[in-house]
């Protein structure tokens, strides 16, 4: 195989100019690693739909996980915490509080991954790269 094959091979795989996204590669970077748990980096590429699921993913794991440490704090100073039913109840509320953490940090890391391989494309599937 020639030199120019083995070169010509490697620029296959890069996107061509008409296929690459017209939105900042460092933006969404930045946004997905500092804010990307809301989602905000979805919807600076045109996913709207799927940027606010992924907030409403988080916003509802961190209120549920706010809501059950007020429980936690209310049932020690009430003394309902040692009620088996309250315990239990704040257990299943803490336990799916991460549970919606975790789809939504996941969610985010694939992202994060998918950016930094230049993989990540936006709404009309172009590729968000430099």
């Amino acid at each position: 195989m020639s030199t120019d094959q083995k070169r010509g091979s490697r620029e296959d795989h890069r996107p061509k100019e008409e296929e690459v996204s017209r939105h900042s590669y460092i933006v969404t970077l930045l946004l997905c690693f500092f804010i990307g748990g809301w989602g905000i980096h979805r919807m600076y590429v045109g996913k709207v739909g799927t940027g606010i699921l992924l907030f409403l993913l988080s916003s509802g794991g961190l209120t549920l996980w706010l809501l059950s440490l007020v429980g936690v704090v209310g049932g020690a100073v009430d003394g309902s915490l040692d009620d088996e039913s309250y315990s239990e109840g704040l257990s299943s509320m803490i336990g799916f509080a991460i549970f919606l953490g975790a789809c939504s940090a996941v969610t985010v890391l694939i992202d994060f991954i998918k950016i930094c391989i230049k993989k990540f494309k936006d709404k009309y599937g172009l590729v968000v790269s430099v």
